[in-house]
Formats: structure tokens, C-alpha cells, sequence
């Protein structure tokens, strides 16, 4: 998926980074930038505001899910951040603590990684708090 930098912010490693999908849609991610240290919120000479950058969505650190009867939704109620509250549809489980799940991010199906063990099926649609990444491909 391809991803246009509306937004930077650093610490370190770190980059939340807002973003425009190819299909319009705006939201935070988080990824690690080894390339380069920067201190809190330091000009990126590595990546810049209107770059386009490419990677896969993956929902991380989800410690709250349930099941739910809703339509597929997300939102990140903090602004500039990655935390994200999501209802997903359950399309495939990895283990006992990744599924693979369709949202209302993209069209792709994105993986999902939990805190601790579950106990979902293919078709159960639930509702998580994680944090949205982006994960970069290795060139």
C-alpha cells in the first residue's frame, strides 16, 4: 500500500506519521526509523511531508477485544497518534495471538496482534484498542 506523509512527528526512533491512503483516507501510523536519530519532533532528512511511502498496515499491542455486533469502524481519538479503536471482521487466525482481519482501513486484510491469548474465529467481527503501524518493506 502506498501512503502520502501529511504529518511528522519524532522522538528518537520513532515517526507518527499522518497519512493520505491512495484510497483517501487519513489516520496516524507509527514505524521505527533506524536510519536516523532524531530528537522529539527534529526535521527528518530521511522522509518528508508530501513523500510517499510504501508498507502494510498491522494493528499491534491490542490488549482490549471483544466480540461485537457493529459495522466495520476505526478511530484515533488522540490527535498525532497511533492509538487506534477499531471493529474488525476475524478473516483467518494465525495462533493464539494473531489473526489476520478486514477493517474499514483499507481493503486489504491487515494482521493483528494481540497482548494475550484468544479464542476468535473466522467471521467473528470485534472491537480492539492497539496501536496502527506501518511496517516498511526491507530493501
Amino acid at each position: 500500500m502506498k501512503f502520502e506523509i501529511v504529518n511528522i512527528n519524532t522522538d528518537g526512533y520513532e515517526r507518527f506519521v499522518d497519512v493520505k491512503s491512495s484510497e483517501g483516507k487519513c489516520f496516524t501510523v507509527h514505524f521505527l526509523e533506524f536510519r536516523e536519530y532524531l530528537d522529539e519532533n527534529g526535521n527528518s532528512k530521511v522522509k518528508s511531508i508530501g513523500d510517499v511511502i510504501e508498507g502494510n498496515l498491522w494493528i499491534d499491542l491490542v490488549e482490549n477485544a471483544y466480540i461485537c455486533d457493529k459495522d466495520l469502524m476505526h478511530d484515533q481519538p488522540t490527535i498525532h497518534s497511533s492509538d487506534i479503536n477499531a471493529v474488525v471482521k476475524v478473516e483467518e487466525v494465525l495462533d493464539e495471538y494473531s489473526i489476520y482481519a478486514l477493517t474499514s482501513l483499507c481493503e486489504e486484510r491487515i494482521q493483528i496482534e494481540f497482548e494475550s491469548k484468544i479464542d476468535f474465529q473466522k467471521g467473528d467481527v470485534i472491537h480492539i484498542e492497539g496501536s496502527l503501524e506501518l511496517v516498511e518493506p526491507v530493501m
